[in-house]
């Protein structure tokens, strides 16, 4: 959570506001499995309680701030068919357990395969980071953030009234951190963020796939295929996942611990390794003697023994049976 001393702008409020009325009838909408939350469909219930129209600018500024956190995006009708099941959601004489398929614009031409293809505009929290979170009680670290449910299909889990009402006071609060942070920024750059929040908004406004017809690809970077030369750190690699902000606890607690460096213990062979076979341990590896765990299972091979090793990650095990190996392709 991020807080800040500095005076919200009077769009700011403006937007904490709809961001509030969006979330309740998101909310609302997402128990009721034929209400889908396409933006016709929440538009009026929103403007009746921010009291203003409600603008896909509004939306898309709201997205501007929590980029991850909302997908508002135009997408096929036909994925967005919604099943209905059981008597209680309206349909006479279906079982219960049976399904039904109807349309969410009720255009009829959804059973025409000729027919071009509908968009519609679809809204929706992606709360990836405030489900189902148990927090370790020595860490502090959410564990098991996605813990997998029965019915993934579902948009959010089945929420009682009072994980519903933590849900949304939830992303209210994650909302009020992303404007303090996007005005702490802005006071850091000495712009003016409203000015900054209208110009990074208009990659946010969802253009339908059919007026982009002419337009060029987006062109992928290429992977890189040289090993870069200079790294980061592991530790410094992890602090960075850590900030980024998508992560929610995935890496478990204690599950990245940091060993001190120890001396290494070597060990020593009971026969004795062909010339060749030194000069190539040495001149591809810069291998001048063996570790006591790979001496010792080399020995227990050479002896005609079987052998099963069990050692940490980078501790030299292939080096087990690769020697044992070269020496009896020497002998054949």
């Amino acid at each position: 959570t991020v807080e800040a001393t500095i005076p919200w702008p009077d769009k700011f409020k403006e937007l904490a506001q709809t961001h509030r009325a969006l979330n309740l009838v998101y909310t609302f909408c997402c128990t009721r499995k034929h209400l889908p939350t396409i933006f016709e469909t929440i538009k009026k219930a929103v403007e009746s309680h921010v009291q203003h129209e409600l603008l896909v600018i509004d939306v898309a500024q709201i997205k501007a701030l929590m980029p991850q956190a909302i997908n508002f995006a135009y997408v096929d009708e036909a994925s967005l068919q919604v099943t209905v099941s059981g008597e209680d959601n309206g349909f006479k004489g279906a079982k219960s357990g049976g399904s039904n398929s109807i349309s969410l614009s009720g255009d009829k031409s959804l059973g025409d395969t000729n027919a071009p293809n509908k968009e519609l505009l679809l809204f929706e929290f992606i709360d990836g980071d405030l489900k189902r979170q148990v927090t370790n009680a020595k860490t502090g670290e959410p564990q098991k953030p996605f813990r997998k449910l029965r019915e993934e299909d579902l948009k959010m889990p089945v929420y009682s009234q009072k994980q519903m009402t933590k849900l949304i006071e939830k992303r209210n609060s994650k909302f009020m951190s992303a404007i303090n942070a996007f005005l702490v920024q802005c006071a850091a750059d000495e712009a003016d963020p409203v000015r900054a929040l209208l110009n990074i908004s208009k990659t946010f406004v969802p253009i339908p796939s059919t007026s982009l017809v002419g337009v060029p690809a987006t062109t992928i970077a290429e992977p890189c295929y040289a090993i870069p030369k200079e790294r980061k750190s592991i530790p410094e690699i992890i602090t960075e996942i850590k900030d980024m902000e998508w992560y929610t606890g995935q890496i478990v607690p204690d599950g990245h611990r940091v060993f001190d460096p120890q001396p290494p213990i070597f060990g020593d062979l009971k026969f004795q390794l062909s010339q060749n076979l030194v000069n190539a341990l040495y001149n591809t590896r810069g291998i001048t003697r063996l570790y006591s765990h790979q001496a010792e299972a080399i020995n227990n091979l050479h002896d005609g023994h079987n052998v099963i090793v069990a050692t940490s990650t980078s501790s030299g095990k292939s080096l087990i049976y690769q020697i044992p190996m070269l020496c009896e392709l020497e002998r054949d």
